[in-house]
């Protein structure tokens, strides 16, 4: 008998109901997660299953083993909803997601964002964990100095850092800094990040693929072809109106609202993401120090400030799929004026068109016929104004068949 014929078992013998929670990387999935686990109905969580499967190529087994071990960990926890999230990337690989989806009865939920932000956010934690954790590629690009056994589990780990920071720092140096410590940390102060092209570029450190918006595409069109159902939900727009959204995303899931959905200030329960050396933390620094669903104050730049790799992945893939989903029937809507909405950022009082003027188009395309709009985020505007254009499906982009209203 297979793990997942026993996921199937459990949870018929138990009348539990899976509820899935699908996301690229940094669009707020692990935030929303454990909003959604705080319904009374949520007896248990499993965050990210599948990722060894995704990630380490391993066989799906594992995946539907870790939703075993969060039902056997729920204790006395009443409820019957286990929430599931899931990285869109990691049940890619021989199309899992089509297994995957059978085991829920509810609405498949999808969390998309502004992929200028989330390819951002992601390429900086990316760059960070360069002095975090070891990566063979990064030695392999520099055969002269390889280091011998650098793919053995028992190898020094010591020797293995010593000589990625080398390789790192020399890289650096070409760049015109004194080492890689400096590169990163002038790059993300001035936001442009094309100088790491020939360090991201190397196979396995940013995979086009790990933005995990074709994947997404590929199963929301999927569920369409299937006549399964699904609801998108775009994170800028929960964390502008999160006490609209969240009872809606309650209503679609079929589970209670709980106040500490949307602020949890003074509750002692944490997420256990299971992910606890170093080079995982940096991942949910933001989301761990957090006591409420924070407003969206972060600012998209440009394509052309990123690495040629990641810009052009930007402009082919990832921002014509966004608008596509942007515009899909499916997405839930606050049915609030959010483009009106202030909230505090850096500066003062700010509204979302102040912020992400990408976003505020999408919401309201009558602002491509406001002068002082259009001239005041042209810079922006001018380089994405591709993805209005007609996209027809590709090898790269699977568009659902219902994409527009």
């Amino acid at each position: 008998m297979s793990v997942f014929t026993d996921l199937q078992n459990v949870l018929s013998a138990r009348d539990l109901h899976l509820r899935l929670l699908i996301a690229p990387p940094r669009t707020g999935s692990t935030m929303l997660e454990a909003s959604l686990s705080r319904s009374p109905n949520v007896s248990a969580y499993a965050h990210e299953p599948f990722v060894r499967h995704g990630y380490y190529g391993e066989n799906a087994d594992s995946g539907y083993g870790n939703i075993l071990d969060a039902i056997s960990q729920s204790g006395t926890k009443n409820g019957n909803a286990i929430v599931v999230k899931e990285m869109s990337h990691w049940i890619s690989p021989g199309q899992e997601y089509q297994r995957l989806f059978t085991l829920t009865d509810g609405p498949v939920l999808f969390l998309t964002r502004n992929p200028l932000l989330s390819a951002e956010s992601r390429l900086r934690k990316v760059t960070q964990n360069l002095n975090i954790k070891h990566l063979p590629a990064i030695h392999r690009m520099y055969e002269y100095d390889y280091v011998p056994g650098i793919d053995n589990p028992g190898a020094d780990t010591r020797e293995l850092h010593a000589g990625q920071t080398r390789y790192l720092d020399c890289y650096a140096i070409s760049q015109g800094e004194t080492d890689w410590n400096s590169l990163v940390t002038a790059s993300m102060q001035s936001r442009d990040y094309t100088r790491l092209e020939g360090i991201v570029s190397i196979p396995g450190i940013l995979p086009p693929s790990s933005s995990g918006e074709a994947a997404l595409c590929e199963e929301i069109a999927h569920l369409g072809q299937t006549g399964r159902p699904y609801a998108i939900v775009d994170s800028t727009e929960f964390r502008l109106a999160p006490e609209v959204l969240a009872p809606m995303i309650c209503n679609t899931w079929s589970i209670t609202q709980d106040e500490r959905m949307v602020d949890w200030q003074g509750t002692s329960e944490g997420l256990r993401t299971g992910q606890d050396k170093p080079h995982h933390k940096i991942w949910y620094d933001t989301f761990l120090g957090s006591t409420h669903v924070l407003p969206p104050t972060e600012t998209p730049i440009q394509p052309s400030k990123f690495p040629r790799s990641v810009c052009d992945h930007l402009l082919r893939v990832d921002l014509p799929a966004y608008y596509h989903l942007f515009t899909d029937a499916n997405q839930l809507r606050s049915g609030e004026d959010v483009l009106r909405r202030q909230f505090i950022s850096e500066g003062g009082p700010v509204t979302i068109g102040d912020i992400d003027p990408l976003y505020a188009l999408l919401i309201d395309p009558t602002l491509a016929n406001d002068v002082q709009f259009m001239d005041r985020n042209h810079s922006l505007l001018d380089e994405v104004s591709s993805i209005y254009s007609p996209v027809r499906p590709t090898d790269e982009i699977t568009l659902p068949r219902q994409a527009r209203r």
